[in-house]
C-alpha cells in the first residue's frame, strides 16, 4: 500500500509541473501614454477565452501560454500574440484585423489591401452615416443621389454596386427583397451611433465571404463591452435645419461573463436646399455579450433603423416638345414645370 501510495503522489506532482508548463504573457496596457488600471483584459485563444483586470499600474499577466497564436483584446481594439519555444510577441493595439483572411492577422503581414478607420478618426471627421466615413478610401467611389438619407451605392475598383459585401462583427448584412441580395439599400440608413472600428479590404473576398464580395468587402465592427457603467451624449445643430444627437450607455460584470453597449442617433435635416427637402433618421444599434463558460459565449446585435425621405421630382415639360434640332429659351410655365416636392 505504501508503495502504491507513493507512485499516486509522485504521478499528481508531475501531472501537476506539465500542467503548469508554458509562456507567461505579461505586459502594460496603455492609453494616451497613461497606464490604464482596473480594466478587463482577454486572451482569445483556440480554446476559449482568458480574462484578467488590469493592476492599479496598469500591467496584466497571463500564465501557462502554450505555443500559438492568440488575439489579446481590450475594448474592441486587438493586438496580435505569437508564442514559439517560450518566446512571445505581441503586436500594437488596433494592427490586427479580421477581414482580409476571416481570421485575426497582424495589418503589417497582410497581403492584401486593406484599411481601418478607427472610432478616433469618425469622431475627428464628424462623419455621420457609412457613407460618408466609406468616401476617404482609396478605390471607393460612393454615390450618393442626393443629400443625406438618398441612396447611396458603392463602387469597388469600378465593379457594380452589389459587388461589395456589407459586414456586422463578421456577419452579412443582406437585402432579401434585392434582386442581387446585397445591402445597397441600407447604406444610406446606416448612421455610425456604436461603432468601434470600420475594417475594408479592397479586392476580391468571394473565396472568405461569398457572392456579392469580388470587389470588396466593408465589417462594421461593434465596440465589445466592458465592465463598469460608462456613455456618453453628443448634440449639433447646423444650416439647412440640422439636428443631430447621439447617446451611448454600456455596462458589464466585473468578472466579464456579461456586457452590453448601445447605441442611439437621432439625425434630422427640417429644410434642405429649397426649404422643403426634409429627411429625419432614427437609428438603434445593440450589443449583448454573454460568457457563462470558458468555451462558451453568446452574442447578440440588434439593429434598428427609421428613415424619412421627401423626394423632388424631376422637372417636366409642358406642352409638345421641340424638335431635336431646336434651341429654345425655355421659360417656367411655359416649357417646363418646376421641381414637384
Amino acid at each position: 500500500m505504501r508503495i502504491i501510495s507513493s507512485l499516486l503522489l509522485l504521478t499528481l506532482f508531475i501531472s501537476a509541473a506539465l500542467a503548469q508548463t508554458g509562456a507567461r504573457v505579461s505586459g502594460t496596457l496603455v492609453e494616451n501614454g497613461n497606464p490604464v488600471g482596473n480594466e478587463k483584459i482577454v486572451l482569445i485563444t483556440p480554446d476559449g477565452i482568458l480574462s484578467t483586470k488590469t493592476d492599479e499600474d496598469g500591467k496584466y499577466t497571463f500564465e501557462s501560454v502554450a505555443d500559438g497564436k492568440y488575439v489579446l483584446s481590450h475594448g474592441g481594439r486587438n493586438a496580435a500574440v505569437t508564442v514559439v519555444n517560450g518566446v512571445i510577441t505581441i503586436s500594437k493595439f488596433g494592427e490586427v484585423v479580421v477581414v482580409a483572411t476571416g481570421t485575426t492577422q497582424p495589418l503589417s503581414n497582410t497581403a492584401k489591401s486593406v484599411s481601418v478607420i478607427e472610432n478616433r478618426e469618425v469622431r475627428e471627421r464628424n462623419e455621420i452615416s457609412l457613407a460618408d466615413a466609406l468616401s476617404t478610401i482609396p478605390g471607393f467611389r460612393v454615390q450618393q443621389l442626393g443629400g443625406f438619407g438618398r441612396t447611396a451605392t458603392i463602387k469597388t475598383r469600378g465593379l457594380r454596386n452589389h459587388d461589395t459585401a456589407i459586414l456586422i462583427d463578421g456577419f452579412r448584412l443582406r437585402d432579401p427583397a434585392a434582386i442581387t441580395g446585397d445591402a445597397s439599400p441600407f447604406i444610406s440608413d446606416f448612421s455610425l451611433a456604436n461603432v468601434s472600428r470600420i475594417e475594408v479590404l479592397r479586392g476580391s473576398g468571394s473565396s472568405i465571404y461569398g457572392t456579392n464580395a469580388i470587389g470588396g468587402v466593408v465589417d462594421f465592427q461593434t465596440p465589445e463591452p466592458k465592465s463598469g457603467f460608462h456613455g456618453g451624449l453628443v448634440g449639433e445643430y447646423g444650416g439647412m435645419g440640422l439636428k443631430r444627437v447621439r447617446g451611448n450607455i454600456g455596462d458589464g460584470t466585473k468578472d466579464g461573463k456579461f456586457g452590453f453597449n448601445t447605441g442611439l442617433s437621432r439625425i434630422v435635416f427640417s429644410e434642405g436646399i429649397d426649404g422643403e427637402d426634409d429627411a429625419h433618421n432614427t437609428n438603434f444599434q445593440g450589443r449583448v455579450d454573454y460568457n457563462p463558460l470558458l468555451k462558451t459565449n453568446i452574442s447578440g446585435r440588434v439593429f434598428l433603423s427609421d428613415a424619412f425621405v421627401r423626394l423632388n421630382g424631376n422637372p417636366d415639360t409642358v406642352g409638345a416638345l421641340p424638335a431635336i434640332t431646336q434651341i429654345i429659351d425655355a421659360e417656367e410655365g411655359i416649357n417646363f414645370s418646376t421641381d414637384a416636392n
